[in-house]
């Protein structure tokens, strides 16, 4: 499936978060969420270079992870509701539409089965014990909880080379930022982290 081409936008919400906003911010801000909704997350170069200077008002709406990249936590949230639910449309179509009652019990049942057989053969506990980076754990184990079991067994297979190819902890992604921009999905692996090569005078003194 292609890029999910709109998010759901709660008019009464957005109009009581931007009541003590200029009309310039309000303007800057929905075009943030405009270009973030299609490119994901976005460094300050970029923002100034889509709105120019950003206020301190509009500062508020958004968050900066480890790398330095700004987001909005609201628009992430509704992006993967809709993800799940475009999901489960898809599946009902190919069941043949939306499911009776008695469907949709068994239907519950088989999630709830499901859920109990993904949690024991790919547990959190697991994950947290390979990612080794002990950080923001509670919300980590709430983010995992409502990944599919196809997302939880692709992160087993993916997770060890990532770990291998950045050795010093700090290098590596904080989880919850792992977890949430599905990290595991990047073809790449990123470089290996070499410590900087000691200068002669340092090598002479441990000799």
């Amino acid at each position: 499936m292609g890029k999910d081409p709109a998010f759901l936008f709660y008019s009464s919400d957005f109009l009581l978060g931007t009541l003590v906003m200029s009309f310039e911010d309000k303007g800057k801000y929905i075009t943030l969420l405009s270009y973030m909704h299609h490119n994901g997350r976005i460094n300050e170069d970029t923002i100034k270079l889509l709105v120019g200077e950003i206020s301190d008002n509009l500062k508020l709406k958004f968050r900066i992870d480890e790398d330095g990249l700004w987001y909005n936590e609201r628009l992430e949230e509704e992006m993967e509701k809709r993800r799940k639910f475009n999901s489960v449309c898809q599946n009902n179509g190919k069941l043949g539409g939306r499911p009776t009652k008695v469907r949709k019990r068994k239907l519950k049942e088989e999630v709830l089965t499901t859920n109990a057989e993904a949690d024991a053969k790919y547990p959190f506990e697991k994950f947290w014990s390979m990612y080794d980076k002990p950080t923001e754990k509670q919300s980590c184990e709430i983010k995992w909880a409502k990944l599919i079991e196809q997302d939880k067994e692709l992160i087993f297979q993916k997770l060890p080379a990532y770990v291998e190819a950045t050795p010093e902890r700090q290098y590596r992604k904080n989880p919850l930022t792992y977890l949430t921009r599905r990290i595991w999905l990047d073809e790449h692996i990123p470089d290996i982290y070499t410590a900087p090569k000691k200068s002669a005078i340092e090598q002479f003194i441990e000799s």
